[in-house]
């Protein structure tokens, strides 16, 4: 019951969201990262608890989706890989991350981003580690095709087996990141109604 209520509200959120989109333009951003990251790993059951520091190089990534004025609606893939400073631990970390974004631009050459990752993936050499995680980011435009941006990120997962109970991992990442958009405005007449 509770589903049929909802349906209607659904219904007009999709149609709005259609004729947004009908007016706004396709987006593509690019990007490469760098920076720092804290990796946090325990277990309840070995009584395990390590933190440790390691160095993003590289993170690469895109935004793809749509924008119109000054608001922007993103899926944003990402591949982080990690260099751990201890060289005792593993040193084959990587996570990959996707998620949907919403940015907007402030009518100056800043912007902001806020990303909701639905999965985030914290890969190892023993094995993988899903969760969830988000991403914001404060942007400068150096030019109208170069951003220098500034992303806070964290994810979190877990994992459970019958041996060792419940892993828990963590990574609290800051980056600088590049990233080149690419805007495709097409013709607001069609070419059969320049044709006729």
């Amino acid at each position: 019951m509770m589903l049929i209520r909802f349906k209607p509200l659904a219904l007009v959120f999709s149609i709005l969201l259609m004729s947004w989109a009908a007016r706004a333009e396709l987006y593509l951003e690019p990007y490469i990262g760098y920076g720092t990251s804290r990796v946090s790993v325990s277990n309840q059951t070995s009584q395990l608890s390590i933190l440790k520091t390691a160095y993003v190089g590289p993170a690469l990534g895109a935004k793809f989706g749509f924008f119109y004025d000054y608001l922007y609606l993103t899926f944003d893939f990402q591949t982080t890989f990690y260099n751990v400073s201890d060289q005792n631990s593993d040193s084959h970390l990587g996570s990959s991350n996707f998620g949907f974004g919403i940015g907007w631009d402030w009518n100056i050459p800043i912007r902001t981003f806020f990303t909701l990752d639905t999965t985030a993936t914290l890969k190892t050499s023993t094995g993988s580690i899903s969760g969830t995680g988000s991403r914001i980011g404060l942007s400068y435009y150096l030019d109208i095709n170069t951003i220098i941006s500034l992303i806070m990120q964290s994810s979190k997962g877990s994992v459970t087996d019958a041996t060792n109970g419940t892993t828990d991992m963590s990574l609290s990442t800051t980056m600088i990141t590049f990233s080149f958009p690419l805007e495709f405005v097409y013709p607001r007449v069609s070419w059969k109604e320049r044709a006729r």
